[in-house]
């Protein structure tokens, strides 16, 4: 496994974590998150983000397939709840995985 996929793989893992401890009919807030862990789920935290944005836009991503993760993490974005949010961030945390 290659640097990128495991450091994104461990950023999934780590504000799952925390997204479990939060109740999960409140509203899920990356702001809360990052204050909380120090990462959150915009792009500014993603080690594939890092790799790929300033080089090439999205283009050269192997996570884009015409939208981040198969427009999963948009899914994740918009999640209004915690328990949703978590479902969601595991299906891109899954595409991370098969895709990365």
């Amino acid at each position: 496994m290659n640097d990128i996929k495991k450091q994104a793989i461990e950023h999934y893992h780590r504000m799952i974590e925390f997204a479990k401890k939060q109740n999960y009919t409140d509203m899920s807030d990356s702001y809360v998150m990052e204050i909380a862990i120090g990462e959150g789920w915009s792009g500014n935290d993603c080690s594939y983000c890092d790799e790929y944005l300033g080089l090439t836009g999205c283009n050269k991503c192997p996570l884009n397939a015409g939208f981040c993760c198969s427009h999963l993490w948009m899914d994740m974005n918009c999640s209004y709840t915690w328990g949703e949010w978590i479902d969601n961030a595991y299906k891109v945390l899954q595409y991370i995985k098969d895709n990365g």
